[in-house]
């Protein structure tokens, strides 16, 4: 699937609500499991001990400025730099539906946002939601260019939202991809 090969024309613009709810056209990523193969499967990831089932991608900035470590329960993403970029990517297990709930501690008085994506493959793409420190939120679809550290990204859509905290603050986001609804 390439950018030129969406029609832009069907992507549906949403009003900030603090909830978005919106209808991909794109199909679920390839590598989705056959309803048989479908078994619900919870956890949580306390981040009690190192990081193993994560694989990280810098695309942009400074690797020897990326500090990333297991603090008292907490994964913690020092970025010493600007402009960076990292992703975190689950690898044990294929989902085609999820919900993702995360915690994410802003500890200081800086711009930045936290991404949780769904659907990802590395050959078809992922959606990516976006949510900034200042209120502000985005949806996109996502898919890595050849080089496979940079990406291309389609908006779906954006906003803002009063139930962001904004600042040096403690927000809980919640991500829900089921069938073709984000």
């Amino acid at each position: 699937l390439t950018q030129a090969a969406l029609n832009t024309d069907s992507i549906p613009t949403l009003a900030p609500t603090g909830q978005v709810e919106s209808q991909p056209t794109l199909p679920p990523a390839t590598n989705a499991p056959t309803p048989t193969e479908v078994q619900q499967r919870f956890f949580t990831e306390d981040f009690d001990a190192e990081v193993t089932n994560w694989t990280t991608v810098l695309t942009s900035g400074e690797e020897t400025l990326l500090d990333q470590h297991v603090n008292n329960g907490f994964w913690v993403f020092d970025l010493g730099g600007k402009d960076m970029f990292v992703y975190s990517l689950y690898q044990p297990e294929t989902y085609a539906d999820v919900r993702i709930d995360a915690r994410a501690e802003n500890r200081g008085d800086n711009t930045n946002n936290i991404s949780i994506i769904c659907r990802y493959d590395e050959k078809e793409g992922w959606y990516e939601f976006n949510m900034y420190n200042s209120g502000l939120y985005d949806i996109f679809y996502g898919k890595w260019k050849s080089s496979g550290t940079q990406a291309t990204y389609i908006p779906l859509s954006d906003g803002g939202s009063n139930a962001i905290h904004q600042g040096k603050a403690v927000n809980d986001y919640t991500v829900i991809c089921k069938g073709k609804t984000l």
